[in-house]
């Protein structure tokens, strides 16, 4: 299919595991002619430096489309001693999840890492007006999925074989070869987001019923 004539492009017909950053950098890198390497935690080359910068900045932007393996559903966050609510730098999105019944009249959104509720204008919170959150991670590279990871791949490339000045493209993908990357990682994720849902919606069920489907 498509996904293995775009790994047989730059990897022959032997690439069984799942893509890694270093696959994707040297792919990056065999784009404009230049050899691979064998790490990117030691690489000097400025090429390859240019390469992973453009690879996080590609996959970053990727991810705040707000894709399904990014999404941890029905969170209900901790405050800390002073009734705030922070999260890691790789938190880009928290909103109130407004499936979940009896959520509090707040009307939560993200100020840098901090929770602040525009409806009250505080960032502080107690035990008795918590909302339950859907909160969207910025993921390390190793924690996505291999379909999001190819179309990452193909969007870097052309991307950096675009960018890089005095060097001719060797394996340059078009358009249509992102799109086609992106329509599959579309198609997982709509299976994945029914899935999920499904699942939050049979456990609701649950606890409504006590504990039983009967």
């Amino acid at each position: 299919g498509w996904t293995m004539s775009v790994l047989g492009a730059f990897f022959g017909n032997t690439q069984m595991a799942l893509l890694s950053q270093l696959d994707v950098v040297n792919a990056m890198l065999a784009s404009i002619g230049v050899a691979p390497v064998s790490s990117i935690e030691t690489s000097v080359s400025r090429d390859t430096a240019v390469a992973l910068d453009s690879l996080d900045r590609v996959s970053r932007a990727v991810q705040m489309e707000g894709w399904e393996f990014g999404v941890v559903r029905e969170v209900t966050p901790t405050p800390d001693v002073d009734g705030k609510i922070t999260f890691g730098g790789n938190v880009y999105q928290a909103v109130l999840n407004k499936d979940v019944s009896g959520q509090p009249d707040v009307q939560p959104v993200l100020h840098g890492s901090a929770l602040f509720d525009n409806k009250n204008k505080t960032y502080v919170f107690y035990s008795s007006n918590l909302p339950v959150l859907d909160i969207t991670y910025v993921r390390e590279w190793d924690e996505l999925p291999e379909v999001a990871r190819m179309y990452i791949m193909v969007k870097a490339i052309r991307e950096f074989s675009d960018n890089v000045s005095g060097r001719v493209a060797t394996h340059q993908f078009k358009q249509a070869d992102e799109d086609m990357a992106r329509s599959e990682l579309v198609r997982w994720d709509d299976k994945v987001r029914d899935t999920n849902l499904r699942g939050l919606e049979y456990w609701r069920f649950l606890n409504r019923s006590g504990g039983s489907i009967y």
